[in-house]
């Protein structure tokens, strides 16, 4: 079963015996790219020609987070939501990442969820193209190193390049839908998740990158973003976790990959930026805050 609306009618999405092609009662069809994600992002609800990361971006992100520097944050997300899923009743779950980006988090709670035998299905959806591509190639060459052939039992992920403002899902169908570092959208995070469903938030504490902004900002001013003031109209606060540890960015290109990831780069001054690439390695702090909340 899918969740997948077409994103011209609003009707059901369901796609032919080889999941190719996907397509509704009115006749609109959309091809599964040969890198196998679904482009269902209308090119007139687009406000650039390529919304979102860019390639260089991407490859940035791509970079650093496979070096696992994030893995913390990623393990205590996968535990919390394995755990609240056992207490769901049994069946299928859906579950839903928001702004997946190159899809590092998405595929490393993926396989957390087939390690636990979760019966699930997870999409990924991001307005970048490229972001999407990029996951999409991640799954295959995961898949191919662990030897798992296209008739795998195990739940594969279905990779979409979508708006989070306008999601082609249908409503109330999502069981736990994720968001890490990335803008907050409550009306249409609410209109997806089912009525008991939860939304998992991964946002940055106070001292996150501490030393990175010092080096960045003349003025460190208190930056601490609360979801739970931005989601209080849609979602009440069920519990909230710290991930808070040092890690060192070994050399000067982590330095710059990361600097990509964040808004910092265009944030502060050409000079400020010119005396980060000067360092050849800087021990960060790592402060996130996992939060859970579920729709009112």
């Amino acid at each position: 079963m899918s969740v997948l609306l077409c994103p011209v009618c609003k009707q059901p999405l369901a796609s032919d015996e080889n999941q190719k092609r996907w397509g509704c009662e009115n006749n609109h069809s959309f091809d599964r790219a040969r890198q196998g994600y679904l482009n269902l992002l209308l090119s007139h609800k687009k406000k650039s020609k390529n919304p979102g990361d860019s390639q260089e971006m991407v490859i940035a992100r791509q970079e650093f987070l496979n070096s696992d520097f994030y893995r913390p944050i990623s393990d205590t997300l996968n535990q919390l939501v394995v755990e609240k899923l056992f207490q769901l009743p049994e069946g299928q779950k859906y579950l839903l990442d928001i702004g997946c980006g190159e899809g590092y988090y998405t595929q490393r709670l993926q396989d957390s969820l087939n390690d636990h035998l979760i019966n699930h299905t997870l999409y990924g959806l991001d307005i970048s193209k490229d972001a999407v591509l990029a996951a999409a190639k991640r799954s295959k060459a995961q898949a191919l190193v662990q030897e798992k052939s296209s008739d795998d039992n195990q739940a594969k992920i279905e990779w979409l390049v979508a708006s989070g403002i306008d999601m082609p899902i249908e409503a109330n169908s999502i069981d736990i839908a994720t968001c890490l570092f990335t803008r907050l959208m409550p009306e249409s995070y609410q209109q997806v998740l089912k009525k008991d469903g939860l939304l998992v938030c991964v946002t940055t504490g106070e001292e996150h990158l501490i030393e990175l902004r010092r080096y960045l900002y003349d003025e460190i001013k208190p930056s601490f973003f609360k979801p739970e003031k931005t989601l209080a109209d849609h979602f009440e606060l069920v519990s909230q976790q710290a991930v808070k540890y040092q890690n060192t960015l070994e050399n000067q290109q982590q330095i710059q990959n990361l600097l990509l990831m964040t808004p910092h780069q265009w944030r502060t001054r050409a000079d400020n930026r010119e005396a980060v690439k000067a360092l050849e390695s800087l021990t960060v702090t790592v402060d996130a805050q996992i939060s859970i909340f579920k729709t009112l």
